[in-house]
């Protein structure tokens, strides 16, 4: 079996916009053919991301170039190795919940970090808020920082004010029902993270 969620998250006059592609247990070719042209269909100046969790690096190298994506967002144990072999093309996924993530952190040579509340069970999608002091500790390390957990448009303004982010992620906080995003909420979002200091929104999931 093989599923892709697509949500361009995309809203006339915000820039940069992202597509955030997940793809999850492929098989065969058929699956990423449809990603290929679902990227192959965007306008420019879209920011192409490929979600992964534990995928080997070759499996994530052969897929972002079969499908023209950009980046690769690895939500697994990827090791600082698999990182720095997809440098600088990787963004990597910490749940953070205490100073020992942040020294963590430091070990990976990756062009941003997404941070996100932290689940004994769960890669990301929690729709719990990670801890922002901690966040707030490893943006003023100098590191673009991805802010991710919880967030909606009711509080994504003081956690910018508070974390300073490079860019902010949503999901849930952002939907309908699971999977179905509200227009009228999204656009709140990015108007108000726009206004708050980052311009910068990813909108993921389905």
């Amino acid at each position: 079996l093989a599923e892709v969620q697509i949500d361009l998250g995309m809203i006339p006059g915000y820039d940069p916009a992202a597509a955030v592609i997940m793809e999850s247990q492929v098989v065969g070719t058929q699956l990423t053919c449809c990603v290929r042209d679902i990227v192959g269909a965007l306008p420019p100046f879209v920011t192409k991301v490929g979600v992964f969790v534990d995928a080997p690096v070759g499996e994530v190298k052969q897929t972002l170039e079969f499908c023209g994506l950009d980046l690769a967002q690895l939500h697994g144990e990827e090791s600082p190795e698999d990182c720095l072999a997809l440098f600088p093309r990787a963004i990597k996924a910490f749940r953070i919940r205490s100073a020992a993530d942040l020294d963590r952190m430091a070990r990976y040579k990756v062009s941003a970090y997404l941070v996100d509340a932290y689940s004994p069970d769960r890669e990301g999608g929690t729709g719990t808020c990670c801890d922002w002091q901690l966040a707030r500790q490893a943006a003023a390390n100098g590191s673009p920082i991805v802010l991710a957990g919880g967030l909606t448009p009711e509080n994504v303004h003081r956690a910018i004010a508070i974390v300073h982010p490079y860019a902010v992620d949503v999901s849930s906080g952002v939907e309908l029902a699971p999977g179905k995003k509200d227009c009228i909420k999204l656009r709140a979002f990015v108007e108000i993270a726009r206004h708050a200091g980052t311009g910068r929104s990813w909108c993921s999931g389905g």
